[in-house]
C-alpha cells in the first residue's frame, strides 16, 4: 500500500456527523452511495485535482473501472434514483432569492416518505433519500465537509 493510498483510506474513515438537510456537494453524493450500498471511493488533492472526490467501482472483477459517484449533480446517476425514490417533486418560488425545488422520497415501512429542499431536482432527492434511509443527521468524511 502506497503512502497516498494511507492518506485516502484514512480520509474515508475520518468521519464527521452532520445534518442531512444541510449536505451538498460530495459530501451528498457520498451519503447517497452509503444509503444505496455503494461500495465508495475518495481521491484527493494531487496534480490538477484540487479538492476530494467521490468514486465507486464500475465493471466485473477483471475489466472494471472507477468512475465519479455525483448523483446530486449527474442525471445518469441521479435519474435512476428519482425512478427509484421519486413520486412528487415542485418549486418553491416563497423559498430563498431565486425559490428552491422540494422532492418527496418514498419507501416501504414504517417511515413512508421524506421532504427535502435543494437549489435543483437533484439535490432536493438526494437529500430526501438520505433523510429518509439515514434520519436526520449522517456521517460523512470530514474532507468532503470543507469542499461542499
Amino acid at each position: 500500500m502506497t503512502d497516498q493510498s494511507l492518506i485516502e483510506l484514512s480520509a474515508a474513515t475520518d468521519l464527521a456527523e452532520v445534518c442531512a438537510a444541510d449536505l451538498s456537494g460530495e459530501a451528498l453524493g457520498w451519503a447517497v452511495g452509503k444509503v444505496q450500498g455503494i461500495e465508495l471511493h475518495l481521491d484527493g488533492p494531487k496534480g490538477y485535482l484540487t479538492t476530494w472526490r467521490v468514486y465507486y467501482r464500475q465493471g466485473g472483477n477483471v475489466s472494471y473501472r472507477f468512475e465519479r459517484y455525483n448523483p446530486q449533480e449527474n442525471w445518469m446517476l441521479g435519474g435512476p434514483l428519482a425512478d427509484q425514490h421519486c413520486k412528487s417533486f415542485g418549486h418553491n418560488k416563497h423559498i430563498g432569492a431565486d425559490g428552491q425545488w422540494r422532492t418527496f422520497a418514498y419507501k416501504e415501512g414504517p417511515v413512508l416518505m421524506r421532504l427535502a429542499g435543494g437549489d435543483s431536482i437533484l439535490i432536493a432527492l438526494c437529500r430526501a433519500i438520505v433523510l429518509l434511509y439515514s434520519g436526520e443527521t449522517v456521517k460523512v468524511p470530514k474532507v468532503l465537509i470543507c469542499h461542499g
